[in-house]
């Protein structure tokens, strides 16, 4: 085990940080960035787009073009909100929420 007082003059020092470069960018997060920056939309259109994969989008017809999906979703809103840092429990007697509104109706054969 090494010696605390060998490690005193180690230490950092008031107002310096432990990592000045911060963390490194992975492959994944520049090659995105790098498609942004040579991407012909604004930035209100790439929220459309966003918005759209979470919520789903409907033809003129009413019909699902996209559906909607949870992951998009809990991205947004855990950018939005921030990600939930610890869980809340619920009693028993709420009833979980219904997204039968998002499915298209289907008709039984008869």
């Amino acid at each position: 085990m090494p010696n605390p007082e060998n490690m005193i003059p180690h230490r950092w020092k008031p107002g310096q940080s432990g990592n000045p470069k911060g963390r490194p960018r992975r492959e994944i997060t520049m090659a995105m960035m790098h498609t942004l920056d040579q991407s012909t939309l604004s930035a209100d259109e790439i929220a459309d787009l966003i918005l759209e994969m979470a919520l789903g989008k409907r033809g003129q017809d009413g019909k699902w073009i996209r559906l909607p999906n949870l992951g998009w979703m809990q991205l947004l809103y855990n950018r939005l909100e921030g990600k939930p840092i610890r869980f809340i429990e619920f009693s028993k007697d709420i009833k979980p929420l219904a997204f039968d509104n998002f499915r298209e109706p289907v008709e039984e054969e008869g």
